[in-house]
C-alpha cells in the first residue's frame, strides 16, 4: 500500500500555483490552460471541448474510471493570498481559499504525475476537469459526452476529512416571479394605485420559509422592486428556489409557492407572472453501488474512515442524469464559500494516496 508518495512541499506547491490563478465561474481560461501544461508535462495530453471543459485520457488495463474536479470558484475569489500554519492552508482573510475545487485538481494532478513518474500500471484513467460548476453545474451540462468513455465517475468535491461518500443529493428547482401592480402617488391618491410589494409580502406570510421538513427547504433570496419612496411600487420581482430529495415534494411546493402569489395578486387586482425549472436533478445511491464498494476497499485499505453522507448538489447530479454512475467523494477542508475556508496538506496528501490506489 502507498501511503504519502507525494511530498508537502510538491503539493503546496501545485495547490499555490493553481489557488493564485483568479478563476471565478466563467472565467477559467487561465486555469486550464495551467492543467494542459501540467499534463503535457508529465506526458499526457488534454484538449477543450467547445465549453472549455479540459478532457484527458490515460491508457491502461482493465474498466475505465474517471476523475472529475471543478475548474471555477465562487467570489471573493480574485488576488487570492495563500497562508500556510501548522499544515493548515487559508487565505490571507479577504477571499475564499479556493480549495473548492482547487485542491481536487492538485490532488488529481498529483496523483496521476505519481503513475506516470514511477511507471506503475493503472487502469484506463480519464481526468474531467469542468467549467461553471458554481454556476448550476454549467460545465458538466455541456460537457462533450462523445469523449467519455468511463461509466464510473468519482468526483472531488465535497470540503470535509478524506473518506465522505455521497449517498444522495437534492432536486433542486428554481423559480421567478413577477407582480405587476399601479402606480400612484403614495402622497396624494394611494388608493389608486395596487402595491406590488404589499401584494408580495401578503403572499410570503402564507408560506412556510426555511426548512420545510428534513428533507426539504424553501428559500426567498431576492425581491426587487420600487422607484421611490413617494410612489406606489407597481413591480417586484421575486427569485428563489426549493431543495428537496424527494421530487415531488419539490414540486408540491413549488405548487404551494405559486398559488400563494396567485392568491395575492387576484385579492389585491395585481397582475402575476410565474416560471419555475429543474436546475439539477436529484439522485440516491445505494451501499451495494459497485463504485461505492470499491471506493470503501480503498478507504479501509489505506485506515480510512468511510463516512455516509447526504449533501447539496454537484456536477454527479448531471452526470448520473446522463446515464453515468457518479459517486462525490470528500477531497479533504472545511468552510467552502467563505473567507474562513481552509484545508489540511495531510489531507491532501492522504487523497492523492486515494487516487492512486483507486486507479491501479
Amino acid at each position: 500500500m502507498r501511503k504519502n508518495m507525494t511530498s508537502k512541499k510538491q503539493i503546496k506547491d501545485t495547490f499555490f500555483d493553481l489557488i493564485k490563478i483568479d478563476s471565478v465561474s466563467g472565467e477559467e481560461t487561465k486555469v486550464a490552460f495551467y492543467i494542459k501544461r501540467y499534463l503535457k508535462r508529465i506526458g499526457v495530453d488534454a484538449s477543450q471541448d467547445k465549453f472549455g471543459n479540459v478532457i484527458a485520457r490515460l491508457d491502461g488495463y482493465g474498466e475505465f474510471l474517471a476523475l472529475c474536479a471543478h475548474m471555477d470558484t465562487v467570489e471573493p475569489g480574485r488576488g487570492i493570498e495563500p497562508v500556510v500554519k501548522n499544515d493548515i492552508v487559508r487565505s490571507k482573510g479577504e477571499t475564499i481559499l479556493g480549495a473548492d475545487d482547487k485542491a481536487s485538481i492538485t490532488e488529481i494532478l498529483e496523483a496521476v504525475k505519481y503513475l506516470k513518474i514511477k511507471n506503475i500500471k493503472h487502469r484506463p484513467i480519464e481526468l474531467i476537469f469542468t467549467c461553471g460548476e458554481e454556476k448550476y453545474f454549467a460545465g458538466s451540462i455541456n460537457l462533450n459526452y462523445k469523449k467519455i468513455r468511463s461509466k464510473d465517475v468519482i468526483v472531488l468535491d465535497h470540503s470535509m476529512p478524506p473518506g465522505a461518500i455521497i449517498m444522495k443529493s437534492p432536486f433542486i428547482y428554481n423559480f421567478e416571479i413577477k407582480i405587476k401592480g399601479k402606480s400612484a402617488h403614495a402622497g396624494d391618491v394611494p388608493e389608486k394605485g395596487v402595491n406590488a410589494i404589499k401584494v408580495t409580502g401578503d403572499a410570503i406570510s402564507e408560506l412556510k420559509i426555511g426548512r420545510i421538513n428534513k428533507t426539504t427547504t424553501l428559500n426567498i433570496g431576492e425581491i426587487k422592486g420600487g422607484i421611490g419612496i413617494n410612489t406606489v411600487p407597481e413591480e417586484v420581482y421575486i427569485k428563489g428556489e426549493v431543495r428537496a430529495y424527494n421530487q415531488d415534494s419539490a414540486l408540491r411546493q413549488i405548487d404551494l409557492v405559486s398559488k400563494a402569489f396567485k392568491k395575492s395578486s387576484r385579492k389585491h387586482k395585481a397582475r402575476y407572472y410565474f416560471k419555475s425549472s429543474l436546475k439539477c436533478p436529484g439522485y440516491r445511491h445505494l451501499r451495494t453501488n459497485s463504485l461505492i464498494k470499491e471506493i470503501v476497499l480503498v478507504n479501509k485499505e489505506l485506515g480510512i474512515n468511510s463516512k455516509f453522507i447526504d449533501n447539496a448538489a454537484s456536477d454527479a447530479n448531471i452526470f448520473n442524469k446522463k446515464g453515468l454512475n457518479s459517486v462525490v467523494i470528500s477531497k479533504g477542508g472545511s468552510n467552502p464559500h467563505s473567507i474562513r475556508e481552509s484545508i489540511k496538506i495531510t489531507h491532501m496528501q492522504k487523497m492523492i494516496s486515494f487516487l492512486v490506489e483507486i486507479c491501479t
